[in-house]
């Protein structure tokens, strides 16, 4: 799928886009689950509470351990029991405008063996919709090669955004590709950046910036 942003600058308001998405979520009296439903992000942390007993002492704090949940469509990230009934899963990746529904794992036991309770437990969340934003102050005049913020919702390749961006003269539709500038030093992916043209733009003009196909 592809997005597109149009910044407009040189005496020209920016026009930005933004989404928002949220759904319900569910929890019950067995297994609960916080937040309980809602919009996540990479990052969010899902704190699991279970009725019972899941696991020994010994697997506390231990990585790689089976996920006492799935995921439709399935959830990136890593889950550690803190307890014997309580675990946390730390969200690493997700699908942009995505609705996730999250169930027990088929055939969930406890420690003893039985089945967790109850076994139609489920969870909603969404996430948000992939969207590039800017802080940046409309102003009289611009140099002829401005840095521009940028921010989106999800990381993106730097090198995407050398490809995927341009600005655009408005009037001739002539295309000048961009430099991307670091935030951070040695990071390939990022959520904020600047932009800025490779070369001089002429002055007097309207430009666009485009972000397409990211």
């Amino acid at each position: 799928m592809k997005y597109a942003l149009f910044i407009l600058f040189l005496f020209v308001p920016w026009i930005v886009r933004s989404a928002e998405s949220k759904g319900p979520g569910t929890d019950s009296d067995g297994v609960i689950v916080e937040p309980s439903g809602g919009e996540i992000a990479v990052g969010t942390v899902l704190t699991f509470t279970f009725p019972t007993a899941m696991i020994p002492p010994a697997n506390i704090d231990v990585p790689n351990q089976p996920l006492p949940f799935a995921g439709e469509p399935a959830m990136e990230g890593e889950f550690l029991w803190k307890s014997q009934t309580e675990g946390s899963f730390t969200v690493k990746r997700l699908k942009a405008g995505a609705t996730y529904h999250l169930t027990l794992a088929p055939g969930l036991s406890d420690l003893a063996n039985q089945p967790v309770q109850p076994q139609d437990w489920s969870a909603e969340f969404t996430t948000p919709q992939f969207s590039v934003t800017t802080d940046f102050d409309v102003r009289d005049e611009l140099s002829s090669q401005p840095q521009l913020p940028l921010e989106s919702t999800y990381d993106v390749r730097l090198t995407d955004v050398a490809e995927h961006a341009y600005f655009q003269d408005r009037d001739s539709r002539q295309r000048y590709p961009v430099n991307v500038i670091q935030n951070q030093d040695d990071s390939f992916e990022a959520t904020e950046f600047r932009v800025t043209p490779r070369d001089p733009l002429t002055v007097a003009r309207t430009y666009d910036l485009i972000v397409d196909g990211l």
